[in-house]
């Protein structure tokens, strides 16, 4: 099954008060690290933004949301409606530690169902996770009914978790799930752990 990458990269940054996607993060911006790590895996990478015009010249497929304001449920639906491929695998655009073993075990665990991912202490962590486009209608209905919770509707498909433990194997400080909401996030991460 054909899998594209989708970046989400459509959130009002109102805590960080600038577009975190292009603060500098260890010498390159957080933008560019999820775009490297997207593109040494899919063939086609999507970024999901309602800006579109500050992602131009950016090696990837910019979208804009289909359902404006509805956060990274309306994002993810973008990105799994515009995709050539029959499956997407979503991340955000303020996650600079985002592990390539950890994309490649939630790749390694998508067959035979509708969603893969990882589960950490007792939460999903719905944006490292893969999408099948079985999920659309169902995306949809959550959108109709005003449900933003990406969450509530896996019950109506089928999904595979990945446990923590088997996440800690190759990410044993949980790392990759870090993201940058506010300055005092990004000073936090930069800090040396």
């Amino acid at each position: 099954m054909s899998i594209s990458g989708v970046i989400l990269s459509g959130g009002k940054n109102s805590r960080f008060g600038s577009n975190k996607a292009f603060v500098e993060f260890d010498g390159a911006r957080i933008i560019d690290i999820a775009l490297a790590a997207h593109a040494r895996r899919f063939a086609e990478v999507l970024i999901v933004t309602n800006e579109p015009d500050a992602y131009q010249g950016l090696d990837a497929r910019i979208v804009t949301d289909i359902h404006p304001n509805f956060g990274s449920l309306g994002g993810i639906y973008t990105g799994l409606w515009h995709a050539s491929g029959e499956a997407v695998f979503v991340t955000a655009c303020d996650m600079p530690f985002v592990d390539p073993a950890v994309m490649d075990l939630v790749l390694s665990r998508f067959e035979d169902v509708d969603i893969v991912v990882p589960r950490i202490d007792g939460y999903y962590e719905p944006l490292m996770a893969i999408y099948a486009k079985a999920c659309l209608p169902h995306m949809a209905a959550s959108i109709e009914a005003n449900i933003r919770q990406i969450i509530r509707f896996f019950p109506q498909v089928r999904v595979r978790e990945i446990p923590e433990a088997d996440i800690r194997v190759v990410d044993p400080a949980l790392r990759t799930f870090v993201n940058i909401n506010t300055r005092e996030d990004l000073d936090r991460a930069l800090s040396p752990p």
